[in-house]
């Protein structure tokens, strides 16, 4: 299995449109490649229904690219985050 873009979401005035990507947008969506990937295996013990029977054998597996790079940001901000709470908020 492989990622595929099938749609793209736009708002305005009248709302939520959702628009059928072309061949560039497609390419523009997989252009990133993030800098870490989570490269833990996930489990495959039979007593669990598991994804890994659908061939994902990676926590990276689990997530595009994009996606990778969101939480990526999103934890490099964390410590800004915490530093920028005030001591009395704790």
């Amino acid at each position: 299995m492989d990622w595929r873009l099938l749609a793209i979401v736009v708002e305005g005035k009248g709302g939520r449109r959702y628009v059928a990507p072309t061949k560039e947008h497609e390419a523009l969506a997989f252009i990133e490649k993030p800098d870490w990937r989570p490269e833990y295996p996930l489990s495959q013990h039979p007593q669990y229904m598991s994804v890994t029977n659908y061939g994902p054998t990676n926590i990276s597996d689990l997530f595009m690219d994009r996606q990778t790079i969101a939480l990526n940001t999103f934890m490099g901000l964390i410590t800004d985050v915490v530093r920028d709470i005030p001591d009395h908020a704790y």
